[in-house]
């Protein structure tokens, strides 16, 4: 039995392949980049831990009791001291002139599509009005036809002709 094992683990092939580096780096989704999370660990995961949830943040009552503590300590707190307007002054004289001109077409066709769909909607409902204003109409009534006396005639020689037809075919089958 101990030489079954020995044969056995002579059989065994240790294959210790060696680190080749440059697969390693060249290769983005090895662990060379970012260790830690190709791992499965994060850094962040623990953050939970220490985040506070204070009672006063749970409901609408602590919130607005927090605002009037700050309004009344600090009452420029609340009060923003940047201009809509000078921001956007200033972002446009950054623009060069072709993104300039773009913003204009883009403008003028936004200005178009609002017309467009302005109109329609008013021919929407201009129609939706003389629809209502319509009053509706009833279909026709069919009426029985008068016949005149040619055609009783007509038809009266059409059952004769009829008649006689089916007699021919019941001589011809028997």
């Amino acid at each position: 039995m101990l030489r079954k094992m020995y044969k056995a683990r002579k059989g065994v092939e240790i294959s210790a392949q060696k680190r080749d580096i440059i697969e390693e780096y060249a290769n983005f989704g090895s662990t060379v980049y970012a260790p830690i999370t190709r791992d499965g660990l994060s850094l962040d995961k623990k953050a939970n831990k220490y985040e506070v949830q204070p009672e006063a943040l749970s409901s609408y009552q602590g919130l607005k009791e927090l605002h009037d503590v700050l309004t009344v300590q600090k009452p420029k707190s609340f009060q923003t001291l940047v201009s809509v307007d000078k921001v956007r002054f200033q972002f446009r004289k950054q623009l060069s002139r072709k993104d300039r001109d773009h913003q204009s077409a883009l403008e003028k066709a936004h200005q178009y599509i609002e017309l467009a769909s302005e109109q329609q909607r008013a021919e929407q409902a201009a129609n939706e009005r003389n629809e209502e204003d319509k009053p509706t109409l009833r279909a026709h009534t069919p009426r029985a036809r008068e016949v005149k006396q040619e055609e009783r005639e007509l038809a009266k020689d059409d059952f004769h002709w009829d008649k006689e037809d089916k007699k021919r075919r019941a001589i011809i089958l028997l």
